[in-house]
């Protein structure tokens, strides 16, 4: 059973995967702050336009400070783009 304990420090969490659906004005900002905070976040979306786009780095609509938390969690390795044809089971 997960505990408060299990999330308590960017190392513990990166041991988690979470899976985002919908990368929106809603769930795209959260994915991104669930990668900030050390999660391994996959965007799971069925718009190729927005998979594209954060493949590149780029936010798909205007946000403050979204495309830096992009680039940087890509780089990180910790945010990842897709679809339901490319998301393992």
């Amino acid at each position: 059973m997960l505990t408060d304990e299990g999330l308590d420090s960017f190392e513990k969490r990166r041991a988690y995967t979470v899976t985002v659906v919908g990368c929106g004005r809603k769930g795209l900002p959260t994915a991104c702050l669930l990668a900030e905070a050390g999660f391994k976040v996959f965007c799971l979306d069925t718009d190729q336009y927005i998979i594209e786009r954060l493949k590149r780095g780029f936010s798909p609509f205007d946000e403050p400070g979204l495309k830096e938390l992009i680039r940087r969690n890509l780089k990180a390795k910790r945010l990842e783009a897709t679809d339901s044809r490319t998301l393992s089971p």
